[in-house]
């Protein structure tokens, strides 16, 4: 049984709902719109429906080594808070994420930092400290030292005593792991002169806390490290810098005030970019997963919101992603790199390429035509690009690689492969496009691809309307007057216009000589001329378009998997949106198997050098979609 609440009235803010039917209740939070669903029927029992109210809330740090906790909750209107303790422990079934197998620690560049590194992690301080911190900024509270000092203490006061565990709560056994790290907190202690008895797992945690955090709070390298001036204290100043002195000195004398600046270093080196220079355009990140603790290499990847455009264009889910940069974004995390999503805004231009300086490699995911779309240059992006290449920084693809393998003129480039079409010819300029066309037109149905935009816009599926083909190519030369069927390959729309009026809108958009057009796209496909990527591409029709065009995903020179993209009935498009079916099949679809081994063993390696990008690797992930020329019934 599922039920869903609706026109919801009244409710006080941060209202839940519990819903019991039977014995079963499910509770969630009334401004979340989600369903309920029970195992009973909707005729086995009543429904009973409550709504709670929060009254207080609280987070609670939780820290390595300890299991019990003090949890005081904010709420307006008592003189004393609220309060428990609580007891944290492992359990059996507990779910964790393994380890990522054969993952990379990042290498230092000295033998103290990896020191550092290891102190760091055997007494697992940067997690608590980076759980410590997120919480802070959501609190936000007076006096953050204060704050962080008693959670430093478990959320006691000092001079607060514990309250004894309850007896049906026991302690859990120390996990594997948790016998390692308690081992490694007594072996990493600070070597010092006088040797003392080894303290107790508790006390190595406060100790450490104490000496790296407290202290330093006194000195300021807390607020330096935070970029924060230290706050103003009514205390005697002479005093302060006493008490500092000591603290510095003995700091200095046991080895912490090393180790707590180095791991400042260590973060700074290989923590995650700033890019609060740039605009946010996503709404969230929701399936993201959280950034590696250890970063091998720092990723970005590169996306463009189309203003004006639904969602920011069609490539887009409504959080304002592509619907594949989460996924992309989670297997970089995965093989030990962080992966930040950023988008590029043309009047940021200057901002955005001084913060991919700050990466090591980009990924770049930005649909051809949609930086013009959103009113930028994209040879002024490209530029950008190739100077962060020339700073060592990886860009995944290159702007040369980008405009080679996603301009339409490829299809010439590859005409003579067997995957090509030996009478593929490309339009740089008015006058060759109106000879040209006008000479294929009047020998067969032919196609006409912008070399901008995507998702089948100003792709064209030209007919006669007549039928009056010629027997040979040259015979003659379609007239200005005579009538051609259009249909958009991005809607499957069709249209009727003359030649002239078709030659007219692809040069110079919507005009009184074009005529009346209901096409989404504004023409003038050859705007700017080649070096602006103003061309159009012409092909001959293949009829069995209408079987559907094969799409292979490609890593590298892998195959990963094929979708067969059908038309819908009555259409030619196979375009997502259009109503095409995709069916999927694996690499080795026995199938295809001929086109694939072709494809693989015969034409894959001369793509990169028919391209003019010999020198280049070839793309680690990129498409090529192919459609049957061959004879119906062959």
């Amino acid at each position: 049984m599922e039920v869903n609440m609706f026109a919801c009235n009244n409710l006080p803010e941060g209202a839940i709902f519990s819903i019991r039917a039977g014995q079963v209740r499910r509770q969630a939070a009334a401004a979340g719109n989600r369903p309920f669903r029970f195992p009973a029927k909707p005729l086995d029992s009543p429904l009973k429906v409550e709504v709670f109210k929060p009254v207080g809330a609280a987070y609670v740090v939780l820290r390595p080594g300890e299991d019990q906790y003090k949890v005081k909750f904010a709420s307006a209107g008592q003189e004393t808070p609220m309060s428990c303790e609580v007891h944290v422990k492992s359990v059996a079934d507990g779910s964790a994420p393994p380890p990522t197998p054969g993952a990379e620690e990042p290498k230092e560049t000295s033998t103290s930092s990896k020191e550092a590194r290891e102190y760091l992690e055997s007494h697992a301080v940067m997690q608590f400290v980076q759980s410590l911190l997120q919480t802070l900024i959501k609190d936000k509270p007076a006096d953050p030292y204060a704050y962080m000092a008693r959670h430093f203490q478990s959320g006691y006061e000092p001079h607060e005593q514990r309250s004894p565990l309850p007896t049906n709560i026991q302690s859990a056994p120390a996990s594997p792991a948790m016998k390692t790290v308690q081992a490694a907190m007594k072996e990493a202690r600070p070597r010092i002169k006088a040797p003392k008895p080894p303290p107790s797992r508790r006390d190595l945690m406060r100790m450490n806390a104490k000496d790296t955090f407290l202290k330093a709070s006194l000195d300021g390298s807390l607020q330096l490290a935070l970029g924060q001036k230290a706050p103003k204290q009514p205390v005697d100043l002479t005093a302060v810098r006493a008490e500092a002195k000591e603290a510095l000195a003995k700091a200095n004398q046991d080895g912490y005030f090393r180790i707590a600046l180095k791991s400042i270093a260590i973060q700074k080196k290989y923590g995650l970019v700033d890019v609060s220079d740039i605009t946010r355009i996503a709404k969230n990140n929701l399936g993201l997963l959280p950034q590696p603790l250890n970063i091998r290499f720092k990723t970005a990847l590169a996306q463009i919101y189309v203003r004006g455009a639904p969602y920011g264009g069609s490539d887009k889910s409504s959080n304002g992603h592509r619907y594949d940069s989460i996924p992309i974004a989670n297997g970089m995390i995965n093989a030990g790199m962080s992966c930040q999503l950023v988008h590029y805004v043309h009047q940021e231009h200057d901002k955005f390429f001084e913060v991919c300086k700050k990466f090591d490699a980009i990924i770049v995911r930005c649909n051809p035509g949609q930086i013009k779309a959103d009113g930028g240059d994209q040879g002024k992006f490209d530029d950008g690009m190739r100077a962060i290449r020339k700073l060592g920084i990886q860009v995944w693809p290159s702007p040369d690689v980008m405009e080679q393998m996603g301009a339409k003129d490829a299809l010439c480039k590859v005409a003579s492969l067997n995957i090509g079409l030996e009478d593929t010819l490309a339009y740089y300029t008015e006058e060759e496009f109106a000879a040209g066309f006008k000479k294929t037109m009047a020998f067969q149905p032919r196609v006409i691809k912008q070399n901008r935009g995507s998702s089948g816009e100003g792709i064209w599926i030209i007919k006669l309307k007549a039928g009056n083909y010629c027997s040979s190519f040259g015979e003659r030369s379609c007239e200005d007057g005579e009538l051609l069927d259009l249909m958009e390959a991005n809607d499957n729309h069709s249209e009727e216009h003359t030649v002239g009026e078709f030659i007219e809108f692809c040069v110079n958009g919507r005009t009184a000589k074009s005529g009346e057009w209901t096409s989404k796209g504004v023409g003038k496909y050859l705007e700017g001329g080649k070096a602006a990527g103003g061309q159009l591409v012409d092909q001959r029709f293949c009829p069995r378009i209408v079987e559907g065009e094969l799409r292979y995903n490609m890593v590298g020179d892998e195959l990963v998997g094929i979708i067969h993209k059908k038309p819908k009935e009555g259409g030619i498009s196979a375009v997502g949106g259009t109503g095409s079916i995709y069916t999927y099949y694996g690499p080795e679809e026995p199938l295809f198997a001929n086109l694939t081994e072709g494809f693989l063993k015969g034409d894959l390696h001369k793509i990169m050098p028919a391209l003019g990008l010999a020198e280049e690797p070839i793309p680690l992930w990129w498409t090529s979609d192919f459609i049957n020329s061959s004879p119906a019934g062959t």
